[in-house]
């Protein structure tokens, strides 16, 4: 399941074998969100000079042309306890991964909150977001959300032991890693 379409999200999608991408996993299903594919897509046919088109066309496009891939709308619930919600402003169609069991709550963030930093500052956008506001306003919502809820995360680029909680701190929060 991917968040999102950038290059060091993807990478591990393929292999090069035999001088040819191929899918990492032969018998596994990869899930995108179809709006996230459909603006890299685009990206691609452009021939836009970026290092997420060629990841695109190296990890993304070879396991849509095995039929491994999975393109779901924002929303999709791949089972109970185990869905996607739109989280748009770092990709145009980025997502987060859900997954809950019994009373216990994780959330995938992908890049939506990129360094602990942003936790006490979340106007601060990264590079590479393509909607800074949007991305303000999306982190914004699910920090104030997932820090009510003590939802365990599973950010993309946070440090060891990586996983934790939002705490919240007077009118700012900060990360509690477990």
């Amino acid at each position: 399941m991917c968040t999102h379409l950038h290059w060091d999200h993807v990478g591990w999608n393929t292999r090069l074998e035999n001088g040819r991408w191929v899918p990492t996993f032969p018998n596994a299903r990869y899930v995108m969100a179809r709006r996230e594919f459909d603006h890299w897509q685009a990206v691609q046919q452009r021939g836009e000079d970026s290092p997420h088109r060629l990841a695109f066309e190296d990890s993304v496009l070879p396991v849509v042309r095995t039929g491994q891939s999975l393109l779901v709308d924002d929303d999709y619930a791949m089972e109970d306890g185990l869905w996607f919600e739109s989280a748009p402003g770092h990709t145009p169609g980025n997502v987060v991964i859900h997954a809950r069991s019994r009373d216990q709550r994780a959330l995938f963030l992908g890049d939506i909150v990129h360094h602990q930093f942003q936790l006490m500052q979340p106007a601060w956008s990264t590079l590479a977001c393509s909607d800074r506001e949007l991305s303000k306003k999306t982190r914004t919502r699910l920090i104030e959300e997932h820090a009510e809820r003590g939802t365990r995360l599973l950010p993309g680029h946070f440090p060891a032991p990586t996983v934790g909680k939002i705490v919240r701190k007077g009118s700012a929060y900060r990360y509690a890693f477990e």
